[in-house]
Order: C-alpha cells, then structure tokens, then sequence
C-alpha cells in the first residue's frame, strides 16, 4: 500500500464537504489533482507552515542552509491543464535563491532551511499561495505549481546524488522507492517465479545518468557473490519475477564506491535496463515480445489465428489477401532476426519465388499469405510457429522471430 503522508486533515473535510453538491467546485478538483499526484508516487510528503506540500528525496550533505545564504538552485515546474495535461512552464533552469528572500514564493524559503548541499526533491505550492490570479508568463491564472529540485554541487559524490535524483523524476509515474534510495520503474509485469537469490540470468545495459553505455549483454548470469556487480543491481534484481523488465536506477552509495573493471568512477550514479530472463520457455517467449512491444512502443494491428503477430508498416494498396496468392509468383523483399536483434539471420532483396512451402518454411508462408501486394509489415513469429523446440542452422531452440518483408509484385 502506498504511503500518503500528507495532511489529510487539509483536504478530507473538504472532500466530505463537497460530495454533497453535484459541481464540483475548483479548489476541490485542485485538491484531488494534488491527491492523485501524490499517490502515484507512492512518497512521504509533509507541508511546510505557508502551506508548500513537499518532499525530500535526498536531504544534501554538510550544515543546513541559513538566513541570507546563497543556495544554487535547479529546478523543472509544471502545472496540470484543466484537460490535465501536464505543462511544463520551466525545465532545467538554474536560480541563485537568497534565503529570505521575500520577493519568491515563501515556500522556496521554507524548504531551503531543511537541506543542505546537494538536496533533491519536490515542492507543491497551491494555487491559493503560487500566483493565483496574476498575470505570469506561461502559467495559467490559479495554477497549482509542481517543482522538482536539486541543490547543485561542485563535490563530485554530492552532485552525483542531486544529480540521480533529477534522474528519477523523468520515471514517476511507473516508479518506485525503496529504503536505501534505489528506484526501480517497471515496464511491465514477468510472469514466472520471483528472481532466485542465488542468481540469475538477464539481458542488460548498464550506463550512467548521461546515457554513456559503460558494459551489455543479451545473456549474463547475475551472481550475488560477483564482486564485479554493485550492490544495487543486486537488490533491485532481487525485487523482480523471471520474465519482468524495468529500469534500476542505482544512487551513488549502491553503485561502484572504488575502482572497479569498467573504469566508472567511484560514486556515479548508474541505471541498469534489465529484463530477468526466464528458464520456462513459455514465459520467456511472452517476455520477449514484451520487452519489443514495450521499447518500440508499438501494438499489433492483429494477431494471425496462429498467433503471429501482425504490424502493417505501410499499407499502400487497396487489395484484399486471398488464398489466391497460394502458387503465385511474387517479388520481395524480406529479412528474418531473433527478435530483440539487429543483426538479421538471413535475408533476400529483390527476389523472386513462388509462394508455396517449398520455397517458403510454415511460419513464414503464413505471413505472406496474410498480406495484400505492395504492402510493407513486420510479424512476430513465436517459436511454435518457428523452429520449435529443436531450432535450425543459425537459428537456436525456443526462438522467438521477427520477420520484415515488403511485398511487391503478385502475378
């Protein structure tokens, strides 16, 4: 169950309060926007006296700030459209706030006092104490303001953390944080068994917050006792299912905190994308296709009786597949991969065949003859439609393929 630490006593009377009238009045959509915000990230919030609703994701490091000290602010605002479109109306800019300053909003000054150097975290003004109905450059009057913030650094280790926090904001809403402050965003669900605390294998990439690809590998065997791992790519895989995949993002503290055999230095914040590869080849299967539905961001426009799966690239005809096309002869061009690969298997451009399963293997023939000429699609071929469990040359047991073809001519 997520937390929500935040004063209920501010906004439940006013929900009780006003589920006694059919219009909702728009302090309280406000507030349930806020609610809802909250409760999505699943994070400890508190207020300030003023009234500022905020979090903080990592406190800084050294003494706190003071009456008129200078702290170098970096800050990303937005606000949520009526629609509840999110508008940013300020991303990454930088601001030297004076502690005192009585020309900002009162909040800035309030949350300043609780951090140090290095500080992360999020800050709510509501409408009624942002800029309410004044005239604001790219804000709409009445807005309730959304910031997420970090103290800069020049210290390595500390602006490595200020820095990981920033991060992990691009991620709220699939994320969750564990005590020790690593986060993990989810893409999707696994369906086999929880992780094994002996190992596992898994199919990475490791970089840094700035996106540099330090080490990958479609199969690797994670071992807790690997003393080339980091400790937090351990805990978050000891978090997953067999088949899940998502991001562990790893706070300097769990990440390398000496030399070590990548070259990273000490204290960088890392970010693994892991999928945990599944020993069941029906899981892993489903796995797979997640995993390429998932980062291409993309959905079949059907899915063959046979359970291919079926992605039009680009239709350009009005011609209607038939049979028929069973003993034409075509010309076309294809390439076949495993799937998740760039590098394909085999392929042939500008060729010609007769369609039939001489030429053609069953998984394939069933492609073609789902198509109309002149078109251009991608299929997902699953295994059992594929080379099953014993695979052929090239191509191993269990694999899942994907097959591009663009289909130009049926005579």
């Amino acid at each position: 169950m997520k937390n929500l630490k935040i004063l209920f006593l501010i906004f439940i009377p006013i929900l009780i309060f006003s589920s006694c009238f059919k219009q909702r009045t728009s302090k309280e959509v406000d507030d349930q926007k806020i609610l809802n915000f909250i409760y999505d990230l699943g994070l400890n919030f508190d207020t300030t006296k003023s009234g500022a609703i905020y979090h903080i994701s990592y406190s800084g490091e050294g003494n706190k700030y003071t009456e008129n000290e200078t702290v170098p602010l970096v800050y990303t605002g937005f606000y949520f459209s009526k629609s509840n479109a999110k508008i940013y109306f300020v991303e990454s800019d930088t601001f030297n706030l004076n502690v005192g300053d009585r020309n900002i909003l009162e909040g800035w000054n309030e949350i300043a006092k609780l951090i140090s150097e290095g500080a992360s975290g999020i800050i709510i003004f509501p409408y009624n104490i942002a800029f309410q109905n004044n005239q604001t450059p790219n804000i709409d009057p009445n807005s309730t303001l959304y910031f997420y913030f970090r103290i800069a650094s020049d210290n390595y280790h500390i602006n490595q953390n200020a820095l990981f926090w920033n991060y992990v904001e691009k991620y709220d809403s699939i994320l969750t944080i564990y005590d020790d402050s690593l986060c993990y965003a989810k893409y999707f669900d696994g369906l086999g068994d929880v992780v094994s605390p002996t190992g596992t294998q898994i199919d990475y990439i490791m970089v840094n917050i700035y996106d540099t690809i330090y080490a990958s590998s479609s199969s690797f065997f994670a071992e807790p006792t690997n003393i080339n791992l980091t400790q937090g790519l351990i805990s978050g895989l000891s978090k997953m299912r067999e088949g899940e995949m998502g991001l562990i993002m790893v706070p300097p503290s769990l990440a390398y905190t000496q030399e070590n055999v990548y070259g990273i230095k000490p204290y960088s914040a890392l970010v693994y994308e892991v999928r945990a590869i599944s020993s069941d080849p029906e899981v892993e299967e489903i796995s797979k296709i997640d995993k390429f539905l998932y980062i291409n961001q993309t959905s079949p426009d059907s899915i063959l009786n046979s359970g291919i799966y079926y992605f039009v690239d680009d239709p350009n005809t009005d011609e209607e597949a038939s049979d028929a096309f069973l003993g034409a002869t075509i010309s076309y061009s294809d390439s076949l991969f495993l799937i998740n690969t760039e590098t394909p298997i085999q392929s042939c451009q500008g060729c010609t065949a007769i369609v039939n399963s001489t030429n053609f293997d069953p998984g394939i023939l069933q492609c073609i003859l789902a198509m109309k000429e002149g078109e251009k699609a991608t299929f997902i071929i699953p295994y059992s439609q594929g080379y099953g469990s014993s695979g052929t040359t090239g191509i191993p047991p269990y694999s899942t393929l994907l097959y591009q073809i663009e289909l130009d001519i049926v005579e």
